[in-house]
């Protein structure tokens, strides 16, 4: 009886479900422990239960749902045997989603799907929708979906009398996801909350602020999405119940080809852009501050490393050249370089200048002025405030070559005073 069990499970080692394994649980409930205390399955089952779905109660709660890295969806154009033309290979790119419920859902290599023996499959092609005026070209949606794998089966032991597969229990839990093609888009899922709707200017209150919206949008529910719960109850759906949560990854629009021979399916197009995004906060508050907020490399800082000056007597104009560590942000110059000279009657003055970025460098131009060797200058780079100077990174300046760098994300303004030399100089 043993050997037979041992076969059975040599044959099935892995079983793959939607049923999620963590449910139904408690997040606000855990152990508590003391000297001496039998513990068994039931008990740590229990502990992993409460700290997965307060996890998965965080994300669901506090991120919301969509795309948060990879999962490109797109197709690969390969020939149809014995076809005139080239069929198609839908791939998805490995990624990580968030479903409604808050859980993730990985996908840790890229996956195929061969779509061309589709549409010799009737019952399931009609099922798509037709595009307007195109007969031949039904529109489809790739989604995600939660599915946990049970694997590593081991003998147990089994309480009297039990049937003999008991014997035999799965010792480890795998959440994954299922890559699926649809014929509609999945619902907008009750959980989820429509932000905009609720700070429409056009219908707000009089003497309302923006903050009143957010208040009123956090603590009500829009009672139409819910008249199965109660406003306390809805949020308990991701810890109480077996509920599909499938997150949109794509719409594809495949084409029916035909020649004298055979019928195969091609796709046509792509549409990444309808599924839901969830960034993750650094890169909103990268984009919002206009700077790289991670720990910055010094092979990525953007630095003065050299300033070259030349005059042109015939036109006359005067020229200073700064060298940079990286490429600039072209219009970021044109509030953040300022260029003095120093005259004994008024002191300094701060000259109109013409600025051009070329990659890496900086020219300053002042027109109709040949400075002499005496004149004393001062040139201000600044990257600090609202309008830094930026390289292509989008970091700000930090500085010349010798200086030691500012924090990740902190510019610095640095001032060069100098006699004006009709040669190379560096600070």
């Amino acid at each position: 009886m043993i050997a037979k069990t041992l076969q059975r499970a040599e044959l099935c080692a892995k079983q793959v479900t939607r049923t999620d394994p963590a449910l139904p649980g408690d997040p606000f409930s855990r152990l508590s422990y003391r000297f001496g205390q039998l513990l068994g399955a039931t008990d740590f089952s229990l502990e992993q239960r409460g700290h997965l779905l307060r996890h998965r109660l965080h994300q669901a709660a506090t991120h919301g749902t969509g795309t948060v890295w990879g999962l490109r969806v797109g197709y690969d154009d390969i020939p149809y045997p014995g076809g005139a033309d080239k069929g198609g290979m839908l791939y998805v790119c490995p990624g990580l989603a968030i479903d409604a419920l808050g859980r993730d859902l990985y996908i840790p290599d890229r996956q195929c799907l061969d779509i061309r023996g589709l549409v010799n499959q009737p019952k399931f092609w009609s099922k798509f929708e037709l595009l307007p005026r195109r007969a031949d070209i039904r529109r489809a949606y790739i989604v995600l979906r939660y599915q946990s794998c049970l694997s590593e089966p081991a003998p147990a032991v089994a309480r009297p009398c039990a049937d003999e597969d008991v014997g035999m229990s799965f010792t480890r839990i795998t959440d994954g996801a299922s890559i699926e093609l649809e014929s509609r888009p999945p619902p907008s899922h009750p959980l989820l909350r429509d932000w905009l709707s609720r700070f429409d200017t056009k219908g707000r209150q009089p003497m309302r602020s923006l903050r009143e919206d957010l208040l009123h949008a956090l603590m009500d529910e829009p009672r139409e999405r819910f008249d199965e719960f109660c406003d306390q109850q809805s949020i308990a759906e991701v810890w109480q119940e077996q509920t599909d949560a499938p997150v949109l990854l794509a719409e594809v629009e495949i084409e029916e080809k035909r020649t004298a021979a055979q019928v195969w399916g091609k796709v046509n197009a792509v549409r990444n852009e309808v599924r839901p995004l969830l960034p993750p906060l650094q890169l909103l508050a990268e984009h919002l501050f206009g700077m790289r907020l991670a720990r910055l490399e010094p092979s990525d800082a953007l630095q003065a490393e050299r300033l070259e000056t030349t005059r042109d007597t015939e036109a006359p104009s005067t020229t200073l050249v700064v060298h940079f560590t990286q490429p600039l942000l072209p219009g970021s110059e044109q509030s953040a370089v300022h260029l003095s000279r120093f005259t004994p009657s008024t002191g300094w003055d701060e000259r109109p200048v013409k600025l051009t970025v070329e990659e890496r460098t900086l020219s300053i131009v002042v027109e109709g002025e040949a400075w002499t060797e005496d004149t004393l200058y001062q040139l201000m780079l600044v990257g600090a405030g609202l309008h830094p100077l930026l390289g292509e990174n989008h970091q700000p300046f930090a500085g010349w070559i010798d200086e030691n760098l500012s924090a990740s994300g902190q510019g610095a303004t640095s001032s060069l005073i100098g006699t004006w030399p009709p040669h190379s100089e560096e600070p």
